[in-house]
C-alpha cells in the first residue's frame, strides 16, 4: 500500500507498477491496475475487520477514483488493455472481444462503490466513537 501510495501521481493515477522506478515514459495502460489501491485496503477490512488501511489511504483512494472519473465520458472510462488476453482470433495481449469499455467501467463501477462503503465505514465509526 504504501509503495502504492508512494508512486501515485499528482492526478491521482495510479500507475501499473509500484514502487514506479520506471521514467515517465511508461504510461500505465490499463485502468484496472490501479484498482488494487482500493482492493487491498477493502479486502483487508473484509478479511479482519481492520479499517487501519482504508482510514490511512482513503483520500488517495479518492483521488484515483477522481482520476478515473476524469478520464469518463458520461460515466464511461473507455481507456487501457481492456479485459487482455481474453481468447480471440489474434494472439493474446490487447481485449479482442470484449469493448475495453465494459472492462475499464466495470472497474471503475467497482472502485467507486468501494470508496462509498469505506465513507460510509470511516463516518459510521467515527460517529460512534464521539
Amino acid at each position: 500500500m504504501n509503495d502504492m501510495a508512494d508512486s501515485q501521481l499528482t492526478n491521482g493515477l495510479v500507475p501499473d507498477i509500484a514502487p514506479n522506478s520506471l521514467s515517465s515514459r511508461m504510461l500505465p495502460r490499463f485502468a484496472g491496475m490501479g484498482q488494487r489501491f482500493l482492493l487491498v485496503p477493502w479486502q483487508q477490512y473484509q478479511f479482519d475487520g481492520d479499517l487501519d488501511l482504508l482510514r490511512r489511504h482513503y483520500d488517495g483512494m479518492k483521488c484515483y477514483v477522481d482520476y478515473l472519473a476524469s478520464r469518463a465520458t458520461n460515466h464511461i472510462v473507455n481507456y487501457g488493455l481492456g479485459d487482455w488476453y481474453d481468447v480471440g482470433p489474434r494472439s493474446p495481449g490487447i481485449a479482442q472481444l470484449t469493448p475495453i469499455s465494459l472492462t475499464a467501467t466495470a472497474f471503475y463501477y467497482y472502485d467507486t462503490w468501494i470508496l462509498a462503503q469505506a465513507a460510509a465505514l470511516l463516518a459510521y465509526r467515527t460517529r460512534r466513537t464521539i
